[in-house]
């Protein structure tokens, strides 16, 4: 990361008050808002651009969405439950 004499500031995209960095990020770097605790990814650098940076969806992991994929494919429910709802 390289500093620079001023102030870096991009608005918080969940309170819209600035976010104030005395350094350039670098790109996929998280940033947290001091005023919400919010916590963003830096998605571009000129100008400064950011987006909402969630944690759970990086750690899912490949048994869990195997899990998943076994639930939606699921053929064993009845169509004849679906006529008790008419």
């Amino acid at each position: 990361m390289a500093s620079v004499e001023n102030q870096v500031s991009v608005a918080c995209l969940e309170c819209d008050r600035p976010i104030r960095l005395q350094f350039v990020p670098d790109f996929g770097q998280i940033v947290t808002c001091p005023s919400c605790q919010a916590q963003f990814e830096v998605i571009g650098l000129d100008p400064l651009e950011l987006d909402f940076h969630f944690e759970d969806w990086e750690d899912e992991s490949e048994e869990d969405l195997e899990e998943d994929e076994d639930w939606e494919e699921d053929d064993n429910w009845d169509d004849d439950e679906d006529e008790d709802w008419e």
